[in-house]
């Protein structure tokens, strides 16, 4: 489709924002890091993860190359006359159904990226987590069973490194990880590979398998000193 098109179908999708019933299935959710961000978390309706925050989209127009997506504001709130929480359940809903998440071992990953031939025994044990169409997929980690799902692959708790807001990875516990040598490679990725734009997180996360709790590293680490 040509741009001109394109526009036009996303100009006529705008028009019909003020209608809750009609953009509650297009609703999508979006995390990004609080630091740096607080102007624009401030129009915003958002739900606080740590030191990220899950935000709303709405689903414009999408098709095999292009999705614009609009941003759910205060004022958009109070039109639709919903609160807060029922904008996050029913957006989680949505996403999760429309975008559903993905966890690949990095093989798997770098196989179908590169169309490499890694076998799982040559590469390092980590997994990989981003929703089907691999945009803001770090989002994955709003939805309401993939904590346990992820569990269940790696057979373990796990550490969750935000790679950028399209991705995360996923490192099982047992591995024994250093959480100040992870929180250094997350800087340094970010520093050096990620776009400015892409970057999600400085921090390191963990999810305790048995307790059902994702929290930062440090938290994690504080508690099991406790």
């Amino acid at each position: 489709m040509k741009n001109r098109e394109w526009m036009e179908k996303v100009a006529a999708d705008l028009q019909g924002l003020s209608n809750y019933a009609a953009v509650k299935d297009r609703l999508a959710v979006k995390l990004t890091g609080r630091a740096g961000n607080e102007e624009i978390l401030e129009k915003l309706p958002h739900h606080d993860m740590e030191d990220m925050a899950v935000i709303y989209k709405i689903r414009i127009y999408g098709d095999a190359c292009k999705t614009a997506l609009a941003a759910v504001t205060n004022t958009m709130l109070k039109q639709y006359g919903i609160t807060a929480e029922q904008l996050h359940r029913d957006a989680v809903e949505a996403a999760s159904a429309h975008q559903p998440y993905v966890i690949r071992t990095m093989a798997e990953t770098l196989n179908e990226l590169c169309g490499c031939t890694w076998k799982q025994e040559d590469a390092v044990p980590m997994y990989v987590a981003t929703n089907k169409e691999r945009m803001n997929g770090a989002s994955v980690l709003v939805y309401p069973d993939f904590m346990e799902t992820a569990a269940e692959r790696l057979r373990d708790s796990f550490y969750v490194l935000p790679s950028s807001i399209h991705e995360v990875i996923l490192l099982p516990e047992k591995l024994g990880h250093d959480i100040q040598e992870l929180q250094a490679m997350v800087r340094n990725i970010n520093a050096d590979i990620v776009a400015p734009e892409d970057r999600l997180s400085n921090s390191v996360y963990h999810y305790d398998r048995k307790e059902h709790l994702f929290e930062l590293a440090d938290k994690y680490k504080m508690r099991m000193r406790s």
